[in-house]
């Protein structure tokens, strides 16, 4: 009866007792499950009604932390793991030093996790976070920008058959043996040099990126831009592409990934040259091109909607617009102040569906990996999960 009395409630705010404290992630992580999906710790910055998530069409837990709690995304990577195991989801925290940061992590593969910030990045401009509100609507939007951007479906496999007679099958399992007895000595050496050779090269590219990222670093942290609002504008580009950058990395495994990562370090290094100049440093060193060149440039300041949402482009890189699109689908080259292409491609990079079925179902194939992170303005570092994570913005 008490727990037909808990459905009769419709909306209900949830606020669950427990100190802001260091243990905030545990607490949360003990509380959630496949039926408990939403949590508010008592303090919390905002409320969040019980059905926030229930239409997700992915596993998604959400939680809300009270202020002082610890980094939002730190959280989100701590509770992942504690509430899915080996299962594939997506943990969504609310909190931070203020309480209305928004951070999340994943261990669905392929880069998904870059592209759920691109959801939650949208969700949260068009309903920002204050103390004492109501985050329902954000965490709705974010869900329903996730289901959005994937085709329905799911992945089948076809059932196997059995008709061949049984002296066929002996037959046929004894040659199988014999051929791997025979082969499987110089196969098994090729695949291992095979894959030590794929695992020296992919060190090379992290390096290459590690190199990008540990120059963006230095001049996130030594560069001051002092009251030039053009320099401080450009630090936080490049301060928040440097974030996106330790996101990606921590993650990384192949060369798409590797690839995306390159990109944000040096739209990044852009951004802190524009520093540079505007306090009449010396820029440094020209920068590699930051990706194949697919349209025209843009020959002017251009501004155009995309969906609901007010774009601006320049042909080079402006403060505000640290996003460079190789041009396509009618958009030319340039620099942006908004990634819509992520958006616009979340569904066509999907591969093999968006199959769902019930909590501990998942991803049929993956998101592409070349999506960037959550906007952060200001400098914190911020890592990556098993799938990838990051900052939404906020606070």
């Amino acid at each position: 009866m008490a727990a037909l009395a808990l459905l009769a409630v419709p909306a209900a705010i949830l606020a669950v007792a427990g100190p802001a404290s260091a243990d905030a992630a545990s607490d949360a992580a003990n509380a959630l499950s496949s039926d408990h999906r939403v949590y508010v710790a008592k303090g919390a910055a905002v409320t969040l009604d019980s059905g926030a998530v229930d239409a997700a069409q992915v596993n998604i837990v959400v939680a809300g932390l009270p202020p002082g709690s610890g980094d939002a995304f730190s959280n989100a990577k701590t509770i992942l793991p504690k509430v899915f195991g080996s299962a594939e989801g997506i943990v969504i925290v609310i909190g931070g030093t203020d309480g209305l940061q928004v951070a999340s992590d994943t261990n669905y593969p392929g880069g998904a996790g870059s592209a759920i910030r691109s959801a939650g990045k949208a969700a949260l401009a068009d309903h920002p976070l204050r103390k004492g509100g109501n985050a329902t609507e954000l965490i709705r939007a974010a869900v329903s920008n996730i289901n959005a951007a994937a085709p329905s479906g799911s992945a089948n496999g076809s059932p196997s058959s059995s008709g061949s007679s049984g002296s066929n099958s002996h037959a046929g399992l004894i040659a199988l043996v014999v051929i791997v007895v025979l082969l499987a000595g110089g196969v098994g050496g090729w695949l291992v040099t095979r894959r030590r050779r794929e695992q020296r090269r992919l060190q090379g590219r992290r390096a290459e990126v590690v190199s990008l990222y540990d120059r963006l670093g230095a001049d996130v942290s030594n560069l001051d831009p002092g009251e030039d609002k053009i320099a401080r504008q450009a630090l936080a580009d490049a301060s928040e592409r440097y974030t996106a950058t330790g996101s990606q990395l921590e993650g990384a495994d192949t060369d798409g990934e590797y690839d995306a990562a390159r990109r944000t370090a040096l739209e990044g290094l852009q951004a802190a040259r524009t520093v540079r100049t505007q306090l009449g440093l010396d820029p440094g060193p020209e920068l590699p091109e930051i990706a194949p060149k697919r349209a025209d440039t843009l020959d002017a300041e251009k501004e155009f909607a995309v969906g609901d949402r007010t774009v601006r482009g320049y042909p080079a890189y402006q403060p505000g617009a640290p996003y460079y699109f190789g041009g396509g689908g009618g958009y030319g080259s340039g620099w942006y102040s908004f990634p819509f292409w992520e958006t616009m491609l979340i569904g066509s990079m999907l591969g093999g569906g968006f199959g769902y079925g019930g909590f501990g179902g998942g991803f049929g194939g993956g998101y592409g990996s070349g999506y960037d992170s959550g906007f952060d303005a200001g400098y914190d570092q911020a890592g990556g999960g098993s799938g990838g994570g990051g900052d939404w913005g906020g606070g």
